[in-house]
């Protein structure tokens, strides 16, 4: 793998990850200089002038295009990925067909994007969310589905139980239901569990009655 020695390309690739670092906190502007500067020398020159100035849109685009569909073996890039500024493009051109990774990285940010509170981690929202999408991928698993069993796996790791805790078994719902089920308490058949060493959680629902105006509570 080769890299630039042109000291005006270094630059602006600096540039340009200062750019992607300020909006994108999660990566260091050393690890976006470097995927930059293996692409651009490896297969896909970029012109980093109008990469630096594009609207935001398009510099997203293409800066987590590149993040997540590089070879850092060797500065290429895979899954069919362009970039909207490639070398000899003065204005971005659309893809007649976007790589569904990139197609789903721009969707959720896109909707994370209305909340202003979470402008400052987007960077690591980012990096979070394309290494569960590859990790997905590459498990032939649907992303919620991952996530969900990714969250399971934790909740057992810090609670102490196993990594099957998400849904409670028949077995210990049908328990539940003959030691606590009544008119005031209600198990669902997909109830969730917690599991510990010493017995479980399962999931129910209690009933509360509404209560009156003076503060008394109806029957």
């Amino acid at each position: 793998m080769k890299f630039t020695d042109s000291k005006e390309d270094l630059a602006m690739i600096d540039k340009i990850a200062r750019r992607a670092t300020a909006s994108y906190p999660g990566f260091t502007t050393l690890e976006i200089s470097m995927d930059l500067a293996a692409v651009h020398s490896n297969g896909c020159p970029l012109n980093l002038k109008g990469l630096l100035d594009a609207e935001t849109h398009n510099f997203t685009h293409d800066i987590s295009g590149i993040i997540s569909h590089i070879n850092r073996g060797n500065g290429e890039l895979v899954d069919g990925f362009q970039p909207r500024y490639a070398a000899r493009q003065e204005e971005p051109t659309e893809p007649t067909e976007q790589s569904p990774l990139t197609e789903r990285i721009e969707r959720v940010l896109s909707a994370l994007g209305a909340y202003d509170e979470l402008a400052p981690i987007q960077g690591e929202i980012s990096k979070c969310l394309v290494d569960l999408l590859h990790l997905a991928d590459r498990e032939g698993m649907d992303i919620t589905d991952l996530m969900e069993r990714t969250h399971d796996e934790y909740e057992a790791e810090v609670g102490g139980g196993s990594a099957d805790d998400g849904k409670a078994t028949p077995e210990e719902i049908e328990k539940a239901k003959e030691l606590y089920g009544s008119n005031e308490i209600s198990i669902d058949a997909d109830a969730r569990a917690s599991r510990a060493d010493d017995g479980v959680w399962v999931q129910a629902w209690v009933w509360l009655d509404q209560e009156e105006d003076d503060g008394e509570v109806s029957k």
